[in-house]
């Protein structure tokens, strides 16, 4: 079934919902769980992989261990998660496996990193994944499951919900005759696609938007972008339907890109390095094709996200671990590349020298900015096509 033509069932109850979600919830988590060889978990502690564990865990007879990853070096806006995973593992009964990494690890898989990636996908969670895959392995574990897929089915992203309250203000006022918007700014450019009635929700992976890019580019952005904004005609063509809504894209559209371009090969691709296999039982297919089917008002909810997952995770974890505020997976790249800027900068003037791809005034502007963010991107991208010369 190709997920945009699913039909919402406006009928069921969230009783119903609750009662069908619990029933595949166990289904495909269990299912998972045939292997020849013991079975772990990537446990961060949160709502998603703590409920995976409960039900992997099903009696205490079930021998189970968790994986966490932590760095040596915390930083501002990321407190690390392992106190949390203690938690969880305590109450659920897992055999914790605590892994910690600094910058020295860093650097010691940073010159194979975009080797690893074997694709240009640019994202620092792969580091964690990576090391996390390695004590998996260092401890016997060959294959564990993972909580993918929890948070676009689930609504809990922060920003997905304040874009649908966004949305409820702002609309389009007039089509615009201009490809994308001329704001580098994020928020201008976001307030601009909405008035203009242009895509202005891409997905949940966007490093830098289309006019940021245009500055950059020596040549600016030709007609070839096209070729890899192939979101903007399934816009198009969502929104052409009669039954279309944001809230439903959002899902969708991470369900066609971030989900198996970015968040997939990442966890596939870098755990997969030790020789791990990574299941994902929120992406089982008969999960995926209930929760679209789902209307909106049993998904979001004006006071807390992920809803419907809570309420049933409700019957299994406690409140400590079902409404803890999520953070996210990060690493700390930017105090990283702050260790020794020079060396890094290097290597994206040695692309650019190479290649002439960008013009000298708006890579210095960025280098010599504060979004880290961006300057990995770059530092990535460089490494990953010096590794191919």
């Amino acid at each position: 079934m190709v997920p945009f033509d699913i039909k919402i069932n406006e009928d069921i109850t969230l009783s119903e919902s609750k009662s069908q979600l619990n029933k595949l919830l166990i289904e495909s988590v269990e299912y998972r769980k045939v292997s020849d060889v013991e079975v772990g978990l990537f446990i961060s502690g949160g709502l998603d992989s703590s409920l995976l564990g409960k039900l992997m865990k099903n009696s205490d007879n079930v021998k189970l261990t968790g994986f966490n990853v932590d760095y040596d070096d915390h930083f501002e806006g990321y407190k690390g998660e392992l106190q949390e995973a203690k938690f969880a593992s305590k109450y659920i009964g897992i055999n914790l496996v605590e892994e910690k990494i600094n910058y020295n690890d860093f650097k010691k898989i940073f010159d194979n990193y975009s080797f690893y990636e074997d694709d240009l996908i640019g994202d620092e969670v792969g580091i964690p994944l990576f090391f996390l895959g390695k004590a998996s392995r260092q401890n016997n574990i060959k294959v564990v499951q993972v909580g993918e897929g929890a948070d676009e089915l689930f609504y809990g992203y922060d920003h997905w919900h304040r874009l649908l309250k966004l949305n409820k203000f702002l609309q389009p006022i007039l089509k615009s005759s201009k490809e994308f918007s001329k704001f580098t700014n994020h928020r201008l450019n976001l307030v601009s696609n909405i008035l203009f009635n242009r895509t202005f929700f891409s997905g949940g992976a966007i490093g830098f938007n289309l006019s940021e890019i245009n500055f950059l580019l020596n040549k600016g952005l030709t007609d070839e972008y096209k070729l890899i904004n192939y979101v903007d005609e399934k816009w198009n063509e969502y929104f052409s339907q009669p039954n279309s809504s944001l809230y439903k894209w959002m899902t969708l559209i991470d369900l066609k890109i971030r989900i198996p371009e970015l968040l997939l090969m990442r966890m596939d691709k870098l755990v997969m390095q030790s020789g791990v296999e990574a299941r994902v039982p929120f992406l089982d297919h008969k999960l995926v094709e209930f929760i679209l089917s789902l209307p909106q008002n049993q998904l979001i909810n004006s006071s807390e996200q992920k809803f419907l997952l809570k309420e049933v995770a409700s019957n299994y974890l406690p409140k400590e671990i079902t409404h803890r505020k999520k953070q996210g997976f990060r690493a700390p790249i930017g105090e990283w590349i702050k260790k020794d800027s020079k060396c890094f900068y290097n290597y994206i003037f040695e692309f650019n020298d190479d290649t002439k791809l960008f013009n000298d005034k708006s890579l210095k502007k960025i280098l010599e900015g504060f979004d880290y963010q961006k300057k990995w991107y770059l530092l990535n991208l460089s490494r990953w096509h010096l590794s191919r010369i």
